[in-house]
């Protein structure tokens, strides 16, 4: 995670974004853990290129996977902390992750960037997925 959010020197830092998300895709029980480690580096982040570069990996976690239901509120509650539009994309994310078709592999290193631009510029939104004013 801190390979690809930059705070560790990586040749490759999409190669450890991809791993990391496709760890979760095929490890159901390191779910929790991924979006955990992910709100830790996400939350008051002093370094802003290596917080956008945590919650665009959080973007793609969330369309790849969703965390235990025990752990889901803790995840969706910080999802209103995101930048601007993120919070309702995040959410919407979610529940089309969670009531649609499960992916079956994460994504390439050479996949990850396309992946984030797609989810920042898609602005539909699931029925559930609709966010209190802030």
């Amino acid at each position: 995670l801190l390979s690809y959010m930059g705070d560790m020197k990586n040749p490759n830092p999409e190669e450890m974004g991809a791993r990391f998300v496709n760890n979760g895709v095929q490890h159901s029980e390191l779910r929790d853990e991924i979006f955990a480690q992910l709100i830790k580096q996400t939350t008051n982040n002093p370094n802003p290129a290596s917080a956008e570069r945590g919650w665009d990996l959080l973007s793609v976690v969330v369309s790849s996977f969703v965390p235990s239901e025990d752990f889901a509120n803790f995840v969706k509650m910080h999802f209103r902390s995101a930048p601007g539009d993120m919070p309702q994309q995040l959410t919407s994310a979610y529940h089309t992750t969670k009531y649609g078709e499960k992916p079956t592999s994460g994504p390439s290193a050479g996949a990850l960037t396309g992946m984030i631009s797609s989810f920042k510029s898609n602005k539909e939104r699931s029925r559930f997925s609709t966010m209190p004013s802030r």
